[in-house]
């Protein structure tokens, strides 16, 4: 496991209290070791592999390729794992969240001296999953990173008007945060780096499931049933006790 763990109780309050969308800022939460081996990776990184985003005059560079990229691919395991999500369960209040395994929109990211993303909101709908987007993560790699290279994630208020908190991306930050139709957020003041740094990070997306079931096929256990009167599966409503005898050897 690459986290250290801080107590989602003790967090959740502030987290879910935080303005003008419910967010947290967390320091070390990835150990220092597993960010410093997957940052490294960034730079293995074939120039055919990075996608360039440019929606609206914003500028970045994005990869979800990470076949000979192991740190990163078990950074993004841990990330989607059973352990994580039951963390961010807590932290959110959120029960029942998915990890996309395909990374559909997330993967690392990389902006450079004059780049930035313009304020906006995110999308809402996982296609791939066909599922609806309820969190983000952004874990940042960049070391010894200064003020005024700006790159600061700035969470503005609900009306588009001025800026509420902004963060900087100072390396094992995470900034986890939901998902709100006027959660207005983005670094728009171009980058003033030196040349060869870089704003790096890694983004995950969290979804939950809205869906509706047919009432002709409700949610249901596994059938071991048959009715052979009415040729169909079922499964009793009580479960029986022999269910859940184990069989011991003598």
């Amino acid at each position: 496991m690459i986290f250290n763990f801080p107590d989602p109780k003790t967090l959740a309050k502030k987290y879910r209290l935080a303005k003008p969308i419910p967010h947290i800022s967390i320091d070390n939460l990835v150990k220092k070791k597993h960010l410093i081996a997957a940052h490294k990776e960034f730079e293995k990184v074939k120039p055919h592999q990075w996608r360039i985003f440019t929606r609206n005059n914003s500028y970045m560079e994005e990869c979800y390729e990470f076949t000979d990229l192991p740190n990163l691919r078990d950074m993004i395991h841990n990330f989607n794992s059973t352990e994580f999500i039951k963390w961010l369960e807590v932290l959110s209040g959120m029960k029942g969240l998915i990890p996309d395994p395909h990374g559909v929109g997330g993967g690392i990211m990389r902006c450079k001296t004059g780049d930035h993303l313009k304020i906006h909101t995110d999308f809402n709908w996982n296609d791939e999953l066909r599922l609806h987007r309820v969190m983000s993560i952004i874990l940042y790699f960049s070391k010894n990173w200064k003020k005024e290279w700006n790159g600061d994630l700035q969470f503005w208020d609900q009306q588009r008007k001025k800026m509420i908190r902004h963060y900087y991306p100072e390396q094992g930050r995470i900034l986890i945060w939901n998902y709100h139709k006027r959660g207005f957020h983005g670094h728009p003041i171009p980058l003033a780096t030196p040349k060869n740094i870089y704003r790096d990070g890694l983004r995950m997306f969290y979804f939950l499931s809205n869906s509706t079931y047919k009432k002709s096929d409700p949610p249901h256990q596994s059938y071991y049933w048959y009715n052979e009167k009415s040729k169909t599966p079922y499964n009793p409503k009580k479960r029986m006790k022999s269910d859940y005898k184990v069989k011991r050897n003598k």
